[in-house]
């Protein structure tokens, strides 16, 4: 009937208009094509073409690969094999306790459940997902390698919390050694690893369970280390309390912590005239980055990877 025609153009109009203004002010505004919102109407009829569901799915379809294929990442195409291995990567990680699997075990599920024969074959599939941020595995360094992290979720989260000693709760009160711990962190930007491991307990407990073992500590040290987010403080001179460290304790310089605002005149003494004796400079003018190359005729290639 045209009376109900009229009614539901005009209810689906104020249902765009409604999706429209919500989204208007979000970050992602920008992304949306708001002039072409395709509505899938289940309550009409097929017998007419143009208000048929099925014409409608049809055309969100091509409207969504169009989006998909417009991302040159999006190109590469996949066996239909390889599908459930993300799936089963969901499953392991509910039913293990820790988010760091053994690379021989993830391989022999890879190969189950995609049903591949060949290494080969299998170090694609791990490679794809790691390239897409499913899982990680580093593959280039040999500490890292024999494990696959599989709940890259709780990675993020136990190192960002690394990140922003401000945002942490530590306990300082009656402890002089903790307190003292803290503020070689907060001033020169130096962690102890009994540190990192209070902080993990005390602001995601939940996340430092799987934390327990050497093994997993030594691995997500290890992945810090790897990509620079610590650096080995065993390498630099810094000068620490005696009552903080202990024998043979391993300690971590952390560069995002030890950037600290200086004045004009303090940072053009220290491009003319760079510092290496002074730990302190050192520690105090890291937001400056010297780079001495031996061969002044060309630059590493690696400096743009």
């Amino acid at each position: 009937h045209p009376g109900d025609l009229a009614r539901r153009k005009a209810k689906l109009k104020t249902i765009r208009d409604n999706i429209v203004a919500r989204i208007k002010n979000k970050p992602y505004a920008s992304f949306i094509n708001r002039s072409n919102i395709v509505f899938v109407d289940n309550s009409v009829s097929g017998s007419n073409a143009s208000q048929d569901p099925i014409v409608h799915v049809k055309m969100f379809r091509g409207q969504l690969f169009k989006a998909m294929y417009s991302d040159k990442k999006m190109e590469e195409a996949i066996p239909i094999c390889w599908l459930p291995f993300t799936y089963a990567m969901r499953l392991l990680a509910e039913e293990v306790s820790s988010p760091v699997v053994p690379t021989a075990e993830v391989r022999m599920i890879a190969k189950e459940v995609c049903h591949l024969e060949d290494d080969k074959d299998v170090d694609a599939v791990l490679e794809f997902y790691h390239n897409l941020g499913h899982i990680l595995h580093f593959t280039d360094n040999a500490a890292l390698q024999e494990n696959v992290v599989i709940n890259v979720e709780w990675l993020v989260k136990v190192v960002s919390v690394l990140l922003v000693p401000g945002s942490v709760r530590v306990d300082t009160d009656h402890d002089q050694v903790r307190q003292e711990e803290y503020q070689l962190l907060i001033e020169k930007g130096i962690l102890l690893e009994r540190l990192a491991q209070h902080i993990w307990g005390k602001n995601c407990p939940k996340l430092a369970e799987h934390l327990t073992s050497t093994e997993e500590r030594t691995f997500l040290f290890n992945l810090m280390e790897q990509h620079a987010i610590l650096v080995d403080a065993s390498k630099l001179s810094v000068c620490i309390p005696r009552t903080v460290i202990k024998h043979n304790e391993r300690m971590y310089w952390v560069p995002a912590l030890a950037a600290k605002e200086v004045t004009a005149a303090d940072d053009d003494k220290a491009l003319s005239k760079p510092s290496h004796s002074s730990n302190t400079s050192f520690l105090r003018l890291s937001t400056a980055v010297y780079i001495h190359l031996q061969d002044k005729n060309q630059l590493p290639r690696s400096l743009f990877w």
